[in-house]
């Protein structure tokens, strides 16, 4: 043993050689500038691998994450891009861009507080990064400061009509100016920004949901963001989000065929996109009334994580609705969706006297509240979407 122990400290084992990811790099690197953004996320998790020390690609990898998370709903791209923020900030933590990319990524996570933090610690360190200006102003909104979200975006666009700056930069700059502005209603100046942004990094298609979203919000205006939204899906036909926004628009206007073609084709290209799974579950219920399709899809939306709790209530109407009526399968999806709905609190759709007066159709017991968790550090993000809290 003695020997043993004095062979594996004299003579210890090898360090593990650091993989070579040149190849994978160029790979990577042609990816994001195509726009094949997915496949641009499934190359550089290898490419960090090989440059751990690389604060730049580590950047890379969890902005590319949020921006395709769909403005936060992707809780699990959202915690991947935070834990990407840390591992830019150990790779160097005095430089501005792990600060940064952590600041956006909790914003996103809507952990505001959390990020202004880190923002301002970016801007301690590099208090020229127009990158950390656009995140501050989008946080400083997100908290209620509209004046000094105003201040900081007049700011970091005052500093790209100096001295320029890159794509990504501009883009976010002006994204998250145009989330103010249509804030505050100015819907045409929104327009500008949002354009603005969509011109410097054409590829992200992000924005132009949100501008369909946030901007083209009159229903005399659906027609246009169909058109614009078809017009991005011809250049990123896989695009998950782009799909799915299109399903919703066609639904809104009661185009069902289409809708349903949108929704299909979302989870064709994305299995585990929530969103379209739900989507298709509530056409299925409520305009087919298929309520078999309705058990598959929302069956899926729950195994995958929905955080919706109509989701678990549709599940459970349309086991209720089948012929004979199989009440001990709505059982689960009523437990689980009720629980939701008292840790998140009534939605639109769906009050607590909807889900006690399933329980009694069903003959099941009432529900007892579920017990309250103390969250901890480990505890995952709140997930409800970025996109649909007024006025994100």
């Amino acid at each position: 043993d003695e020997i043993g122990d004095a062979r594996t400290r004299y003579f210890p084992d090898p360090p593990t050689a650091t993989p070579d990811v040149r190849d994978e790099s160029v790979e990577a690197e042609n990816a994001y500038r195509l726009g094949d953004y997915e496949q641009a996320i499934t190359l550089y998790r290898e490419v960090v691998k090989g440059k751990p020390n690389d604060a730049g690609i580590h950047f890379r990898l969890a902005y590319l994450l949020l921006i395709t998370s769909g403005s936060g709903s992707d809780t699990v791209k959202i915690n991947e891009a935070l834990k990407m923020a840390q591992a830019t900030i150990s790779a160097n933590p005095e430089s501005p861009l792990g600060w940064t990319i952590q600041a956006m990524a909790l914003d996103w996570g809507l952990q505001h507080n959390r990020a202004l933090a880190s923002a301002q610690r970016a801007l301690e360190i590099d208090p020229n990064s127009i990158f950390a200006k656009a995140v501050l102003g989008n946080i400083y909104r997100n908290l209620g400061d509209l004046g000094l979200s105003k201040a900081t975006f007049d700011d970091a666009i005052a500093q790209i009509q100096r001295n320029g700056a890159d794509n990504e930069t501009v883009a976010q700059v002006y994204r998250n100016y145009g989330r103010y502005l249509s804030s505050q209603a100015d819907y045409e100046g929104a327009a500008d920004a949002y354009q603005r942004a969509r011109q410097a990094m054409p590829t992200a298609t992000y924005i132009t949901i949100e501008l369909a979203n946030y901007v083209y919000i009159d229903p005399s205006e659906t027609e246009t963001s169909i058109n614009l939204l078809e017009e991005t899906l011809d250049t990123n036909p896989r695009d998950a989000a782009v799909l799915s926004q299109l399903g919703q628009l066609y639904y809104s206007q009661g185009v069902y065929d289409r809708a349903t073609e949108r929704f299909q084709q979302c989870i064709t290209v994305n299995q585990n996109y929530i969103d379209c799974y739900s989507a298709l579950g509530k056409l299925e219920f409520f305009v087919n009334a298929n309520y078999g399709k309705v058990i598959e899809y929302l069956t899926t939306a729950t195994r995958l994580g929905s955080s919706d709790p109509y989701d678990y209530f549709l599940l459970a109407r349309s086991y209720y609705r089948l012929q004979p009526p199989q009440c001990e399968q709505a059982a689960k999806p009523l437990r689980d969706g009720y629980n939701l709905m008292l840790e998140n609190g009534e939605t639109n759709l769906v009050k607590k006297d909807d889900f006690l007066r399933a329980f009694t159709d069903c003959g099941l017991a009432q529900p007892q509240a579920a017990p309250q968790i103390t969250p901890t550090a480990e505890t995952v993000i709140a997930t409800t979407p970025e996109a649909t809290i007024a006025p994100q």
